[in-house]
């Protein structure tokens, strides 16, 4: 039995030395942002911070079935991860300086994969609880499939978040504890090659790293030609339907980072027109707010981070710009 208990320590001390040196050694921190998790890179640099002065409004988070009874000064916002709930910026979101803009605190409703969905099934089944204006924003990457696959027809109620038991949450914490190691090996072996695609710029545009862009190879997913006329004519649909129940919707199409930096790159992978340049196909429908050109002039003034480096969504200093001009110019349509 000791023989055996000593061959078992022996075989197992390789993986404890590791895991050690992961926990000892690893500097977690320089890779907190998505890209840098993905590809284990490592990012030692401040990240940009707005002017701590700039008017910004309060904000909620709540699920779709929880939004409830609203305040006056209160506006609903679906969106995705560059709405969602983030602890690099969690008083420091777009919606905020929006909000600083008109007046109005934020009320985020949801989860972040299918915001499109949510505010559907949340128009259906509890119109009451959105307001007049509700604020809708998707990321460039999957807009098209988000309103594509809207099945206006078979909209289920909005679903009570089930509470997790302790013991589900101690498996959880178990499984990071094993797993986050696993994936930083397997990184740097070469043995699980990461969905990330690595351009040389051609000029500096990041404040660390600064003539290599990181970005997801999903960007480069083109959608089919009846899916654009699709998601044209179901967010037509969805304009109409809302109005219909008396609501106004706004939204707001942010640039993946691959297109923000589309003509600062000195051999790109994928030279073809991107969703949100001009002509773009839902310029027609009232109230569609295409970030693109705004983020075009930050990145061509020379303005570094406009994304972070270790990241695929915008620093601080974009998210207020974003916010403020989508605040200016709802501001000036009421």
């Amino acid at each position: 039995m000791k023989r055996f208990l000593l061959h078992t320590l022996l075989y197992l001390l390789p993986l404890m030395a590791l895991l050690a040196y992961f926990y000892l050694f690893v500097d977690m921190n320089a890779m907190r942002g998505d890209l840098a998790r993905l590809t284990q890179k490592e990012f030692h640099y401040t990240r940009p911070q707005p002017d701590p002065n700039t008017p910004r409004t309060s904000c909620r988070d709540v699920d779709v079935d929880d939004i409830g009874p609203k305040a006056a000064d209160e506006w609903v916002v679906f969106g995705d991860s560059y709405t969602a709930a983030n602890s690099r910026w969690p008083d420091s979101r777009w919606h905020q300086f929006m909000g600083g803009i008109v007046g109005k605190r934020i009320v985020v409703a949801g989860y972040f994969q299918e915001p499109l969905k949510e505010f559907l099934s949340a128009l259906k089944h509890c119109p009451n609880d959105l307001g007049d204006t509700v604020i809708l924003q998707s990321g460039e990457r999957l807009i098209i499939y988000r309103l594509c696959y809207l099945d206006f027809d078979n909209i289920n109620p909005p679903m009570v978040t089930p509470q997790q038991s302790t013991k589900d949450l101690w498996i959880e914490d178990l499984h990071d504890i094993s797993s986050r190691p696993i994936e930083y090996y397997k990184k740097n072996l070469g043995l699980d090659p990461p969905p990330v695609g690595r351009v040389q710029l051609s000029r500096p545009c990041f404040s660390i790293h600064p003539q290599e862009l990181l970005f997801y190879q999903e960007d480069l997913l083109k959608p089919m030609e009846w899916e654009y006329d699709r998601a044209l004519e179901n967010l037509k649909r969805l304009d109409s339907l809302a109005q219909s129940y008396g609501k106004t919707i706004i939204f707001v199409a942010i640039p993946e980072k691959y297109t923000a930096y589309r003509h600062q790159m000195v051999s790109p992978p994928d030279t073809a027109k991107r969703i949100l340049e001009s002509p773009c196909i839902f310029d027609s429908v009232p109230r569609f707010l295409n970030m693109l050109p705004l983020i075009d002039s930050l990145v061509d003034s020379g303005t570094l981070d406009v994304y972070l480096p270790d990241d695929t969504h915008f620093s601080n200093p974009t998210a207020k710009a974003v916010g403020q001009y989508v605040g200016s110019d709802i501001k000036n349509r009421l």
